[in-house]
């Protein structure tokens, strides 16, 4: 932070209002518009101050303990933005926020007849309990502001950023260099938000997001259901991404519905959507109740419908047991295929400063190989370095913004439709490609510590991702790859811990368990996609070398 300019806060801040306001100030209300001119208009004393108290935990500041080298003159910065309509002295505030201003120590000095031996918490509550909010208020005698604005940013940051979960904490890693952006193109004609219906009720389901962790926290029943008639009833607007939202949040009060042991209630919400969270829920549900007919008919629905390997792993398994259990006949089960996983059963000494894997990391070096530590980071990495172009291929509404690690569309089923020729393109080329080394290594070079959703550049070592190129076969990247994109949420994850290079040729990925430790179903599910491509992989089981003493 010494090392940026000063006053960056505030450049910043004007960025971002004149980005918004450039690509989207046709979805701007008045008020919204004339909150920029508004704050252009101020010295900018009064707004590096109304920045400053922003980025602050409020609502309220003593002015007493405002200190800003450099804001010149704090007096006439505040009665500027009191002016403008950007900030206040609250003349009801809230009574626990404004005690929050002070230490305990402040606390016992302005009220002694306080018990000093009382947890700062317990002082709190004994002083609302004697005092009503105007007597605190008049007791302490504090010059307080409170920033004025803050729905409006809420809509500025969500237009810039596309989420509420990005803040200006982005553009400080940019400004440090310790999070550079690629340089992808943006426009008026890309942005995320085409329709102010649509920011409403975005910024609608946030609200109804955050309401929701409220009420589950609260662990009671009849708010719960209370939360479930006063908001879940209304269905969200008819859009992908918000309709996705919205039954997240359904499914989530459903969970606890069913912790309540309320299983009817949580079957209505369930009943709502389908995704395969829910599905699998109710199937759950219908087998408790004895339900068996409609448990199996909903996995059956799920295994013609999957999405994805996982789906189709649940689908199958649960309506397995239970056609054990109950003695039913499913046509359309696949035959099982039982795991026949290469298994390598080693013995080390322990030492848990190290953990595991890079323990047998070691025992393979001590065996003469290289063996890297890599979890899931090396296949996706390549993966993302070698369709660096197409991740970041200029498509509307997919970029718009510059603090993006990928398209918006990235977890999408439109990610692949909308690059399916050049995905196919650089798929089918790869088998045969002999720049493929080359152009891999030249994005390495050239894309340094750009941010990536697929590259850890922490742990894609250069000298590893070479070894990678050299040993392991095209055709062996061209199945994972395959196998990656068909579903890029899931399978970027439970890949093998480690990739061992034996001394001459060759590869292996080894998937380390120490003792007691399973492997877990995404886990499975790379070593089945490993044993019907001819990929070499195994699973190091390690036990515990006996001390002798």
């Amino acid at each position: 932070m010494e090392d940026l300019p000063t006053g960056y806060y505030l450049d910043n801040f004007k960025y971002l209002l004149d980005f918004v306001d450039e690509h989207y100030s046709n979805l701007l209300t008045k008020e919204e518009l004339n909150y920029r001119r508004d704050f252009l208009s101020c010295s900018r004393d009064a707004q590096r101050l109304y920045v400053r108290l922003c980025g602050r935990r409020g609502p309220y500041f003593r002015v007493d303990k405002i200190f800003y080298d450099e804001i010149a003159d704090l007096d006439a910065a505040i009665d500027t933005l009191r002016d403008k309509g950007f900030l206040w002295s609250p003349k009801d505030p809230d009574a626990l926020a404004l005690l929050s201003l002070l230490t305990k120590p402040d606390l016992l000095i302005a009220f002694p007849v306080m018990n000093k031996k009382l947890l700062r918490g317990d002082i709190e509550a004994s002083i609302l309990a004697q005092y009503s909010v105007s007597e605190v208020v008049n007791h302490l005698s504090l010059h307080i502001v409170e920033p004025l604005g803050h729905e409006v940013i809420t809509v500025y940051r969500l237009l810039f950023f596309g989420n509420l979960h990005q803040d200006f904490s982005e553009f400080v890693l940019r400004d440090l260099g310790l999070s550079p952006f690629e340089n992808y193109t943006m426009d008026s004609s890309a942005r995320y938000f085409d329709d102010r219906a649509i920011l409403d009720a975005t910024l609608a389901s946030y609200e109804l997001e955050a309401s929701c962790y409220e009420v589950l926290e609260e662990k009671n029943l009849e708010t719960l259901i209370e939360f479930t008639d006063n908001c879940l009833h209304l269905q969200s607007v008819e859009e992908p991404r918000l309709q996705a939202r919205f039954e997240k949040i359904c499914n989530r009060v459903a969970r606890e519905y069913e912790r309540y042991k309320k299983d009817d209630l949580a079957l209505k919400l369930y009943n709502r959507n389908d995704q395969a969270s829910s599905l699998e829920r109710q199937a759950r549900i219908y087998a408790k109740q004895n339900k068996i007919d409609e448990s199996v008919s909903i996995c059956e629905a799920m295994y013609s419908a999957a999405r994805t390997e996982s789906e189709k792993e649940f689908s199958q398994n649960f309506a397995r047991r239970l056609s054990k259990k109950h003695g039913l006949t499913l046509t359309w089960m696949p035959e099982i295929v039982p795991d026949d996983f290469s298994v390598l059963e080693i013995e080390i000494n322990n030492d848990e400063s190290l953990g595991v894997e890079l323990l047998t990391s070691t025992w393979f070096q001590k065996q003469g190989s290289q063996s890297w530590y890599v979890e899931n980071s090396l296949i996706p990495g390549i993966f993302g370095l070698y369709f660096w172009d197409i991740i970041f291929l200029s498509i509307k509404g997919v970029f718009f913004n510059p603090f993006q690690r990928g398209p918006a569309d990235l977890f999408t089923p439109e990610f692949l439709h909308l690059r399916s020729v050049l995905i196919q393109q650089r798929l089918d080329s790869l088998r045969v490609d002999e720049n493929f080394q080359n152009s891999v290594l030249s994005n390495y070079d050239s894309k340094m510590k750009l941010a990536n959703y697929f590259v850890n550049w922490n742990w894609l070592d250069r000298e590893l991702v070479i070894l990678a190129l050299e040993r392991i076969p095209r055709n062996h990247f061209h199945e994972l790859f395959k196998h990656l994109l068909s579903d890029l949420r899931h399978n970027c994850s439970g890949l093998p811990d480690l990739v061992v290079f034996p001394k001459t040729e060759g590869y292996l990925f080894s998937e380390v368990k120490g003792p007691g430790d399973k492997l877990q179903d995404s886990q499975k599910r790379w070593f089945k996609f490993f044993s019907t491509n001819n990929i070499p992989a195994n699973i190091v089981s390690v036990s515990w070398r006996k001390v002798q003493y």
